[in-house]
């Protein structure tokens, strides 16, 4: 499904000039010194714990420990490395970015499926039913009002958390396989890799079973491996999984339901962004660090293109114009006030009478209609 917003408009021009004003006057040298020592952190980090279940540890509780750390370290790269370089937003040559985006495709994700899923269709469809595929878990559970209701999903606010952690598995076993062959991600196509991504698209998928099978089964054994490598990536794809949700999947954030496609929506894209996206936790100095920023995910939407250190500040410029303007800017004060946010819309999603559920959503997700463009 293609949805079109209007492109320009006071409130996207107005937030525009003032963050360009800001960038403009940034030292670019200092930010990089920053980006390039926050990666040799994480990377370190990484390849530390990686070692150490390699090479180091010999019972389970070592494994365990380490495996978490491992998890964690991989979700770090997810967050404030690879993102900012599959986006473009990372401030290094093209050849860094592209090294540094591939590190996706070696922990089992696909960074040319991933810009497609998450670049274009997530950004460009944010929240919109049967567009954004990053909303959709499919038979899971039920996160969007335009979704059908199963019996289950009534207990989805229960069972649903340990599922989280399979989007990592699904990377390496399923997900990417899918699309790559059937060149479709949700309802949208998009174009076989050829040349040098399809060579590297391959060549991620080599390494991966280099790296975490002939490597390590080489020092540990099969049972062991394998358990440790499962809990590794149950932690990578939980963590990964919740922070996206925190971002779009609460009760604060719209959703849209577009009966006709292709269809033109009489709205700001700016305006849309801010409707169905949250910030959490601004004031967390290690959550935004370990985050990649990915906190201030209002900020993330509006300037994709932006290096994420950039976030906390350009922020303050967002939601000034935002009050002034009248335009939606939602931030929850702490993690843990969007994650019981998540959790409330997990359950009324999961109710089998929709009443309640309908009168709490904006009239886009009602009804279809189409919102009226962002005041001013």
């Amino acid at each position: 499904m293609i949805v079109r917003f209007d492109s320009s408009g006071a409130l996207t021009a107005e937030i525009k000039e003032k963050v360009h004003a800001y960038l403009a006057a940034q030292d670019g040298s200092r930010l990089r010194r920053k980006m390039w020592t926050k990666t040799a952190i994480i990377l370190l980090w990484a390849v530390a714990s990686y070692a150490a279940l390699v090479f180091w540890v010999s019972t389970w509780w070592q494994a365990a420990i380490v495996s978490t750390s491992l998890g964690l370290a991989m979700a770090g790269i997810g967050f404030a490395i690879q993102h900012d370089a599959n986006h473009g937003s990372y401030p290094a040559s093209a050849f860094w970015r592209r090294l540094l985006g591939f590190t996706l495709d070696v922990m089992g994700g696909s960074s040319y499926i991933w810009k497609f899923q998450h670049n274009v269709n997530h950004h460009s469809f944010t929240n919109i039913h049967d567009a954004d595929a990053d909303i959709d878990l499919g038979p899971i559970a039920r996160l969007g009002p335009g979704q059908p209701h199963r019996s289950y999903y009534r207990f989805q606010h229960l069972y649903v958390w340990p599922l989280y952690g399979l989007l990592a598995v699904s990377w390496v076993v399923y997900a990417d396989w899918r699309d790559f062959f059937s060149r479709r991600i949700g309802s949208n196509p998009f174009a076989a890799p050829k040349g040098t991504e399809r060579t590297l698209f391959w060549l991620g998928k080599a390494l991966w079973i280099v790296v975490w099978l002939v490597v390590p089964l080489s020092f540990q054994s099969t049972g062991t491996w394998l358990a440790a490598l499962l809990w590794t990536y149950l932690v990578l794809g939980f963590t990964l999984s919740i922070v996206f949700q925190l971002a779009h999947i609460v009760e604060d954030a719209e959703f849209m339901i577009v009966d006709d496609a292709p269809a033109r929506v009489k709205r700001e894209f700016f305006y849309h962004q801010l409707a169905t996206t949250v910030d959490f936790a601004p004031k967390s100095r290690w959550l935004t660090w370990y985050l990649g920023g990915l906190n201030y995910q209002v900020e993330h939407h509006l300037f994709p293109k932006v290096c994420h250190l950039h976030y906390p500040a350009i922020a303050t410029i967002v939601e000034a114009v935002c009050r002034e303007r009248g335009a939606p800017y939602y931030s929850f004060p702490t993690f843990r006030a969007a994650l019981r946010s998540h959790a409330r819309w997990l359950y009324t999603m999961g109710q089998p009478d929709e009443a309640p559920v309908a009168a709490a959503l904006p009239t886009a997700a009602k009804t279809g209609a189409l919102n009226p463009a962002a005041p001013g």
